[in-house]
């Protein structure tokens, strides 16, 4: 199970499976995301709070990114776990990977 998000919101998540091309065929909904062979990916722990997937660290990796001279695009991520922390407050965790353009 995963997520994506797009370029222009951190606020604007879809969520899917990720599979094999060649199993595509399994599935009547649109594909959402492919790989594309000539982008680059960063690797990056990715933290939502669940119910609330507007509030996540996504702006915050994209800043990082863009000081370093990156444009970032999509980002996708898959889920790992949930944690509820002492305020009952539960996030999710993807390992996530931000699409990278010089």
């Amino acid at each position: 199970f995963g997520m994506m998000s797009m370029p222009a919101s951190s606020s604007q998540t879809m969520y899917g499976f990720f599979i094999d091309p060649s199993e595509v065929h399994l599935f009547t909904q649109d594909v959402i995301w492919e790989k594309k062979d000539t982008a680059v990916y960063r690797r990056f722990l990715l933290k939502s709070e669940m119910n609330h997937a507007e509030r996540n660290n996504i702006l915050e990796i994209r800043e990082r990114m863009y000081e370093k001279g990156w444009k970032t695009g999509e980002v996708i991520g898959q889920y790992l776990l949930t944690n509820t922390d002492e305020n009952n407050i539960r996030t999710e965790y993807y390992h996530a990977w931000i699409e990278m353009k010089k």
